[in-house]
């Protein structure tokens, strides 16, 4: 059964591919690997728009292909509200939940990836922030990235509230470590308590799937850590530039 569902819908492997997916045109369906392999495909548009070689020579196509990908999230984001909608009310269905919190990690780490990308590959001095960011880096698009984390930490709140069994993935992580980031950005321009609590919230998870997988947690773990001691023109300098993310202390 498990096998026949694995490969009942083709998997996305474009724009167009991913707006017939079935997150898209069939939003009331149950939770299933189908539609992570979807928001799989669509990081991966992401990733490949914002490393291809020729995105400074050829600005037309790159605001294309931009847009598109920004309505796609949308949607992803729009739909993912009514998927597995019947989920909390079936405690038993625990393989559900995982799946529908393991998306919403996957569309908000689409979301902050699309709008705050990495360094394009080829870039090895990962260790330092990008002090020439991108041309579509503004306030607009710090405000996606935060609504993002925190539309994330809603979700984590409530979903591992219920059962912490959710947390039972090591994928997790980088999104704890992705929303670690902005909050904290936010957290040394505002000083908001609620903010900083948030940033230990994201701690306590990240340590929690550190349990079974140790090095993985620790490494992330000392990204939120190193985020959150930053210096607010540091912070500043985050919030616009490219994300190297990671620094090599963190290894």
């Amino acid at each position: 059964e498990r096998l026949r569902e694995l490969h009942s819908e083709a998997r996305p492997t474009d724009i167009e591919s991913l707006l017939d997916s079935s997150i898209i045109q069939n939003p009331n369906a149950r939770p299933s690997m189908n539609h992570i392999y979807g928001a799989c495909a669509l990081l991966g548009q992401i990733m490949s728009l914002h490393n291809n070689i020729h995105r400074a020579s050829d600005h037309e196509f790159f605001q294309t292909q931009f847009s598109r990908l920004e309505t796609v999230t949308a949607l992803f984001e729009f739909n993912l509200s009514r998927v597995g909608r019947g989920t909390d009310k079936d405690q038993e269905n625990v393989e559900e939940s995982r799946l529908e919190f393991w998306l919403h990690a996957l569309v908000q780490i689409c979301t902050i990836l699309l709008h705050h990308p990495p360094k394009p590959l080829g870039n090895h001095d990962i260790g330092q922030l990008d002090r020439n960011p991108p041309e579509n880096s503004n306030e607009a698009n710090y405000q996606h990235c935060l609504a993002a984390a925190r539309q994330f930490l809603t979700v984590a709140k409530r979903m591992v509230g219920k059962s912490d069994v959710v947390l039972a993935n090591p994928f997790l992580i980088t999104a704890f470590f992705l929303c670690g980031r902005f909050i904290s950005i936010a957290w040394h321009e505002g000083q908001n308590q609620a903010d900083r609590e948030d940033i230990d919230f994201l701690l306590m998870l990240t340590d929690r799937v550190g349990e079974k997988w140790e090095p993985l947690a620790k490494k992330f773990r000392k990204g939120i850590l190193r985020d959150l001691n930053m210096g607010l023109d540091e912070a500043r300098q985050s919030k616009f530039g490219t994300g190297c993310y990671l620094s090599d202390d963190c290894a």
